[in-house]
């Protein structure tokens, strides 16, 4: 059963807006996977954005889950201008540990892909980015084979399946 909390109320006017959710999503425990969007067009320009918007992913979408969980973002209306790559690699690394992987998908082909590759390579962390959900997912599950395979002692040749993680094309995977 999934367990799926949507927060995405209708504004009424712009001062309401910056009260609104900016996220929404559903945890999966039977997969373990805690998958995020946002509703609407979010732009993070300057650092107290960020914060706060990610206060709220943590608050409303990571804490409560009983378990490290993937995370699934769908970023197809999130905007970081590339001078928040900085805030935004601090802002993720707050709740990294909270985490057993990130997976993206949905990434503009703006500079948001610009901010979110220079923040995880401030991390020394993988981008994990895929052109669609189903890469995206595809990946999580690899991850998953890696991990338990990796607990049991042995190899599967999940190991090569990270290295499209990065990827900016919006086209078919390979």
């Amino acid at each position: 059963m999934k367990n799926t909390k949507t927060t995405a109320a209708p504004r009424a006017n712009e001062n309401a807006n910056e009260n609104a959710k900016k996220t929404a999503g559903a945890y999966d425990p039977s997969e373990n996977i805690l998958h995020v969007w946002f509703p609407r067009r979010v732009e993070l320009v300057d650092e107290e954005a960020v914060r706060l918007f990610f206060d709220e992913v943590i608050s409303d979408w990571i804490a409560p889950c009983r378990s490290r969980p993937y995370l699934l973002v769908n970023f197809s209306n999130l905007h970081i201008r590339p001078n928040m790559a900085e805030a935004y690699a601090k802002n993720i690394a707050r709740f990294q540990p909270m985490l057993l992987g990130t997976y993206r998908y949905g990434v503009p082909a703006s500079f948001t892909g610009v901010a979110i590759a220079l923040g995880n390579l401030r991390l020394a962390a993988r981008a994990n980015i895929f052109p669609d959900e189903r890469s995206a997912r595809s990946a999580i599950r690899t991850a998953k084979e890696r991990a338990a395979a990796e607990a049991s002692g042995q190899s599967t040749g999940a190991e090569t399946a990270q290295g499209h993680s990065t990827r900016f094309s919006s086209g078919p995977s390979e």
